[in-house]
């Protein structure tokens, strides 16, 4: 009868750390973020519109990391460009976000390309209205929106970048 007593309630036991163990995963799944995007179009203050191939870039977005490449010409024809790599999570409420690695080519100043292999870790709040997905990243006063297939990247006063996901 002991045997039998030990073996409920180590049954049960295993049950709740599994069904604890779901849970814990359903509340770090992203639902719909993932996926390759690619910029289409970048739309700035003055009414401009720039396309490829003044500006491109490419965003993957698996489950659990990031991997941005974006590159813009200004009007005197220097080329920027940015490479991230992160870390991330997300629940219904947060973002956070561990920067492992970021590169900046600023053509304009002259300078080198900058690296940076410090890893920082910050959260940030979500935005959920239907099916729009929206927040800013934690590194930057960049603004994302994630709606179905569109993504929209943006920074007051500077820019509006629009993103397609791609099969």
């Amino acid at each position: 009868m002991k045997v039998k007593l030990i073996i409920t309630i180590g049954l049960a036991l295993a049950l709740i750390a599994m069904i604890s163990i779901a849970f814990a995963e359903g509340e770090n799944a992203v639902s719909g973020i993932e996926g390759d995007y690619i910029l289409v179009s970048q739309d700035l203050p003055d009414g401009t519109t720039r396309v490829p191939p003044l500006v491109g870039g490419m965003f993957n977005i698996t489950s659990k990391y990031w991997n941005l490449n974006v590159w813009w010409t200004d009007s005197a024809g220097k080329v920027f460009s940015v490479s991230e790599i992160s870390k991330y999570s997300m629940t219904d409420s947060t973002y956070t976000e561990t920067r492992t690695y970021t590169a900046t080519n600023a053509g304009a100043s002259g300078g080198p390309v900058k690296y940076d292999f410090e890893q920082k870790t910050k959260t940030v709040p979500v935005n959920r209205e239907g099916c729009q997905i929206s927040f800013q990243m934690p590194f930057d006063t960049v603004v994302v929106v994630f709606d179905g297939n569109k993504l929209t990247v943006s920074r007051e006063g500077e820019f509006v970048d629009h993103w397609e996901k791609v099969d």
